[in-house]
């Protein structure tokens, strides 16, 4: 039996989310179906937390990464504004507007990151 290397199959897990980044700008009513409390739901599934911790002033690492998810994904595939998501979560606009510029400055760097986002996304549709 072949032999299977650490390297091998890092490999293919950057094909597996290269092939997802390309499904996911194929069609873009591919969304429709959701709406922010469906993805929040899922977040809270997705990151093992409560919806109570999610949408109040929590700071944990996990509770503000999932909100940083559910903002960037909103914004990009649902369209919403960040006065929408700010009204969402009780904070203020300028929040979701920092929070997605970070998050996307460091997925630029940080390959773990970008696919821990792309996989969220995935596992959602």
């Amino acid at each position: 039996m072949p032999v299977v290397t650490k390297a091998q199959i890092e490999k293919l897990k950057e094909i597996r989310l290269d092939i997802t980044e390309i499904l996911l700008d194929i069609d873009e009513h591919k969304f429709d179906f959701l709406n922010i409390d469906v993805v929040t739901d899922y977040a809270c599934e997705h990151f093992n937390i409560y919806k109570d911790d999610l949408l109040g002033k929590n700071r944990k690492a996990e509770i503000v990464q999932a909100r940083i998810f559910i903002a960037k994904f909103c914004r990009k595939e649902l369209k919403m504004s960040t006065t929408e998501l700010a009204k969402y979560f009780d904070k203020e606009h300028s929040n979701f507007v920092t929070l997605c510029k970070r998050l996307d400055e460091n997925m630029t760097v940080d390959r773990g990151l970008k696919r821990e986002y792309i996989e969220f996304i995935a596992n959602l549709i």
